[in-house]
C-alpha cells in the first residue's frame, strides 16, 4: 500500500483518556480540527548581525469542533458535583480541569487510515458557550487546547494503520494510548557521566526502555573551590541540576556533573 498521496478528509473516530482513567472515553463526532504551533525563535548574534537562528516549539494550540459527549465536557471545563443535589453540576472559580490524551483515526477520501495522537492535552480557554436560537442546525462546541510535550520529547504522533506490525499498537491506540506504547522495543540510548572539573568516574549506563536511576556521585570528588556535589545537567556551565532521578532520555547524552562551594 501507498500512503504517499494520503489527504487529510474525515475525523472517523475521536476519543480521550484523562489522567487517572483506566480507559479512553469516546469524544464525540468532530467537525473540525485545527493545529498551531506556538513557536519561539532562539538567535546568535555578534553586535548587529545575526549569525544563527532556529525556531523550536513551545506547545501546540489545537482547536476541536465536535458535538462532545457530555463526561468530556464536563471534565475539560472542570465542572463538578461535589457539594450538589444529584444531577447538578456547577463551576467554581478554582476549577480543576483534567490533562488527557486526545487520540482518533483520520481517514482519507479512499478510506485509507491514519491514527494521530496528542499525548498530552489540557482545556485552554475554559468554559465557552454559544447558543443560537435561529440557527437551523444544531452547532458544534469549540474547544481549544493545548498540546504538550510528553516524556519521549513529542508533541504530536502518528501511524498509518497499514505500516504498524505490532497488533497491541493497533488495538490500543484509540483506547489506552500512552508514550510507552509508541516507544521502539529495541530502543538502546548510552548515558554518559562528566566530572566536569572533578575527578573520579562513573561507568556510562545503557537505557533501554526502564527510567534510569541517576548515579549519586559518591565516587567523584569535585574541585577544590566546589566540592559539594549537588546533580546532574545537560550543559557543562550549569549551575544547578537540571536533570532529575529517574530520567528517560530521548538519545543518547553526556551528563555534566555540577559542583557548588557549599
Amino acid at each position: 500500500m501507498n500512503y504517499e498521496d494520503f489527504d487529510n478528509f474525515n475525523i472517523e473516530e475521536a476519543s480521550i483518556k484523562f489522567e487517572g482513567d483506566e480507559e479512553a472515553t469516546e469524544y464525540g463526532c468532530v467537525g473540525t480540527m485545527d493545529v498551531e504551533p506556538e513557536q519561539e525563535e532562539l538567535s546568535k548574534t555578534c553586535g548587529l548581525k545575526l549569525l544563527k537562528s532556529k525556531n523550536i516549539t513551545k506547545w501546540l494550540t489545537v482547536t476541536i469542533s465536535a458535538f462532545v459527549k457530555r463526561k468530556v465536557s464536563n471534565s475539560l471545563y472542570g465542572l463538578t458535583n461535589e457539594g450538589l443535589a444529584n444531577g447538578v453540576y456547577g463551576l467554581p472559580a478554582d476549577a480543576k480541569t483534567k490533562q488527557g490524551v486526545f487520540a482518533a483515526v483520520v481517514t482519507d477520501f479512499d478510506g485509507n487510515r491514519k491514527l494521530i495522537a496528542f499525548p498530552i492535552v489540557e482545556n485552554a480557554a475554559g468554559l465557552k458557550m454559544s447558543i443560537d436560537n435561529a440557527a437551523t442546525e444544531v452547532g458544534q462546541s469549540e474547544i481549544k487546547f493545548k498540546a504538550l510535550q510528553d516524556e519521549n520529547g513529542f508533541f504530536y504522533y502518528e501511524a498509518m494503520e497499514g505500516e504498524i506490525t505490532d497488533p497491541t499498537l493497533k488495538q490500543k491506540w484509540l483506547s489506552n494510548f500512552t508514550p510507552d506504547l509508541v516507544k521502539s522495543s529495541t530502543v538502546s540510548y548510552t548515558i554518559t557521566y562528566d566530572s566536569n572539573g572533578g575527578t573520579g568516574t562513573v561507568d556510562p549506563v545503557v537505557y533501554t526502555g526502564t527510567p534510569i536511576t541517576l548515579d549519586d556521585g559518591s565516587s567523584l570528588t569535585g574541585p577544590e573551590d566546589k566540592p559539594v556535589f549537588k546533580g546532574w545537567a545537560k550543559t557543562s556551565g550549569s549551575q544547578s541540576a537540571t536533570v532529575s532521578s529517574p530520567y528517560t532520555p530521548t538519545s543518547s547524552t553526556t551528563l555534566y556533573a555540577v559542583w557548588a562551594a557549599e
